[in-house]
């Protein structure tokens, strides 16, 4: 199963590198920034942080093997409104 961000995810990067093709986005969500990154055939991350009085503080980092990307963002999106909210 291949772990590929779709690029109509938010600000869409993708790049090769040695170990392989690797996606990433960032999302804005509710006053939260949500990155992602994914390689293929191996893990995909987020990480939740927020920007305050110019300091990021990082919040949640949850990585996986396999994933749905759709799905991983829904996950990441949950967390927010259950928990930070």
């Amino acid at each position: 199963m291949k772990n590929i961000i779709p690029s109509t995810f938010d600000n869409f990067k993708q790049r090769e590198l040695q170990r392989g093709l690797e996606t990433c986005s960032t999302t804005e969500y509710k006053g939260y920034q949500i990155f992602m990154r994914a390689y293929n055939y191996s893990g995909i991350k987020y990480t939740i942080s927020k920007f305050e009085n110019g300091n990021k503080n990082i919040l949640r980092n949850r990585n996986v093997n396999f994933a749905d990307p759709y799905k991983f963002l829904e996950h990441a999106k949950d967390y927010i409104d259950n928990n930070l909210l």
